[in-house]
């Protein structure tokens, strides 16, 4: 069996075999124990999860049935906002990185705003994914 799993540190979506006890992240080289996490997506086929995960990458992020099992693993709560405060909140990112800031920091700045923790990771993978920030060295984000 194969998983999708999302690295609690940086946010990264990477695929592996499930079960296992730990794993590390391909970005950021987090330890993860995965008896403290659960996976996002399990899949019985290499294929299928390969397919999930570079359809989820590649298109932004903007997979419909991920999306329902992330939303279906953290509760009926929708975290995912309209896209108006998406775009919103992008720009902003943009304009707050005008140097390099830490990740937590960021993160702790952009809840005072007003936003959703999980919208603002989701909006930071997407510009990651994009190229337009980037890791100058561990936990610190940068304008590409």
């Amino acid at each position: 069996m194969y998983c999708i799993v999302k690295c609690p540190f940086c946010s990264n979506l990477q695929g592996g075999h499930y079960p296992v006890k730990t794993t590390r992240c391909l970005r950021c080289s987090h330890h993860i124990d995965m008896m403290k996490i659960s996976p996002v997506s399990v899949f019985d086929t290499l294929e299928r999860m390969q397919a999930t995960l570079k359809a989820i990458k590649w298109e932004g992020g903007e997979n419909k049935i991920l999306h329902e099992e992330i939303s279906e693993h953290r509760g009926s709560v929708d975290h995912y906002a309209s896209g108006r405060s998406r775009d919103s909140l992008r720009r902003y990112i943009l304009k707050v990185l005008d140097r390099d800031m830490d990740r937590e920091h960021l993160l702790t700045h952009l809840i005072e705003e007003g936003y959703d923790r999980v919208l603002i990771e989701d909006v930071i993978e997407e510009l990651l994914i994009a190229g337009l920030l980037h890791y100058p060295s561990y936990e610190m984000l940068r304008k590409s």
